[in-house]
Order: structure tokens, then sequence, then C-alpha cells
């Protein structure tokens, strides 16, 4: 899969099949480290979650590794979409930021496919 991304403060948002999803608890949230194919999340309690574009572009599927602040491998293993969409419905719950900003990336004007194809040339 391609990982399409909008980033606000210490809000990362993820394009899934359907529309924009929040990926992480901004208040739980100590850094985040962009790179060319890969999201980390460093939380405040020590436990770093990376998230890895894959070349399996549809698949329904993130490939999401978390590791513990030692450093000791806590999953390893392809996540599915319906996993993501559960997890950012419970995050939107106590984030009044967070769901205004959702409601905003999935408003028709950026919900078009065009507006977040993106350029097809990037890798």
């Amino acid at each position: 899969m391609e990982l399409d991304i909008c980033m606000f403060g210490k809000r990362i948002f993820v394009w899934l099949d359907d529309g924009w999803y929040i990926l992480n608890r901004a208040n739980e949230t100590e850094h985040i480290i962009l790179e060319r194919h890969t999201i980390t999340i460093l939380r405040t309690d020590g436990i770093e979650s990376q998230y890895n574009e894959k070349s399996d572009k549809g698949d329904g599927f993130v490939h999401t590794t978390a590791f513990s602040k030692e450093g000791i491998i806590l999953y390893d293993f392809p996540l599915p979409y319906a996993t993501f969409k559960y997890a950012s419905n419970q995050i939107l719950q106590d984030d009044q930021e967070g769901l205004r900003l959702y409601n905003m990336l999935n408003d028709d004007i950026y919900n078009r496919p065009d507006y977040n194809k993106g350029d097809e040339n990037n890798d």
C-alpha cells in the first residue's frame, strides 16, 4: 500500500480506501518521524510504532511494527484497514480538534480522488 498522509501538529491522518483516518493520539505522541516509506511515532510511554508502506497497493493492510522502550518487538505484522478505522473512531471520541480536522479532510473538496492521488511520479 502507498501511504498518503496529512499531518497537523502531532496528529497524523492516513488515506485508506474510503477516506482519511487519524492514526495517533496527539496527547500521547512525543515525536513523529516521517521517512520516505515509513511513519514512526514515539509515544510518551516509550512505545515506538512504525507504519510501513509496502508495494501491495490496495491490499487493505498497513504493515505495522511496535517496539517497547527497551527495543523489544511487540508486534510486527500487517493490520487490516478495519482495525485502523476502529482505532480512529476511538481516538476521535475524546479529541475534538482531531474530529474537526477529520471532518475537514473528509469534506468533498479534500475527498476527491484527483486531490488525493498526488504526483504519480514521486516515490
